[in-house]
């Protein structure tokens, strides 16, 4: 009996006339055609990256954000390590940006996406992608940089160098209890502006930078356990020998992205 009604089912639909289902079509397609988002890169003289627009596609993950995909290729002759894309349209002239940190060699491309708040976005809109600021591996850096992103990329450098440094002396003088102390700060997430007692007159965005580029230096003196897959407690009777190995590795780091780590 079920097997019927949905014969029935199909054989009705199938006879609905030609011109309805054009109508239906037509609707639909209409509607995708509104909807579409379209995606402009601007032409900015100098710059030292090609921006390639892909296009807009939903985020599986998230209905309220749709996600702009591009590749950038680097046709500098410098290595690039920080690079901030910026999305704009006459909808939000914020715009829609980000802090990105790569190891981008000259002639490498990368595909990579910014997320724009559906919400925000018109029927047939056309969205601008540009470049807002790029660092290179010698600390210069090239772009309008309208959010300001160099002062978090001068902070992250800064703090990262100032947490070296500081390890660094505490291993010189032997001061291994200061040193424990400093790791568990971090290890308990205690390491904050007050904590660091930062440079009052640098912006937010320098003290930012300041504080991840430290915390993150720090973290990766912390003891990690392989088979967990995650760091674990200090123990004190870790030699000043075995924090002078791990700070090598922090320090070889930075020396990867930076012409002059020091």
């Amino acid at each position: 009996m079920r097997s019927t009604r949905r014969l029935k089912h199909v054989i009705s639909t199938a006879l609905l006339p030609i011109s309805l289902v054009m109508l239906i079509q037509a609707a639909i397609f209409g509607q995708a055609k509104q909807d579409q988002v379209r995606v402009e890169v601007a032409s900015q003289t100098g710059s030292p990256v090609q921006l390639t627009a892909i296009g807009v596609r939903d985020n599986p993950n998230f209905e309220a954000v749709q996600m702009v995909e591009f590749t950038i290729q680097n046709i500098s002759q410098k290595r690039i390590i920080a690079f901030s894309p910026f999305l704009s349209s006459a909808s939000f002239m914020d715009g829609s940006t980000t802090e990105g940190r790569y190891d981008f060699e000259p002639g490498k491309v990368i595909q990579t996406f910014l997320q724009v708040d559906r919400n925000k976005l018109k029927a047939g809109e056309k969205l601008t992608l540009s470049v807002d600021y790029i660092l290179f591996s010698d600390l210069t850096g090239w772009g309008p940089d309208t959010q300001k992103h160099s002062e978090f990329e001068a902070g992250y450098y800064d703090g990262e160098k100032y947490a070296i440094d500081q390890v660094r002396r505490f291993i010189k003088e032997q001061n291994k209890e200061e040193l424990i102390r400093l790791l568990r700060l971090e290890q308990d997430g205690k390491i904050d502006d007050n904590s660091l007692q930062m440079d009052k007159e640098k912006t937010e965005r320098w003290r930012r930078g300041f504080l991840g580029g430290y915390r993150l230096a720090i973290g990766q003196l912390l003891p990690f356990d392989q088979k967990q897959g995650k760091r674990v407690p200090i123990d004190d009777k870790m030699s000043l020998d075995d924090f002078a190995g791990r700070l090598k590795y922090v320090e070889c780091i930075r020396s990867t992205y930076l012409d002059n780590p020091n």
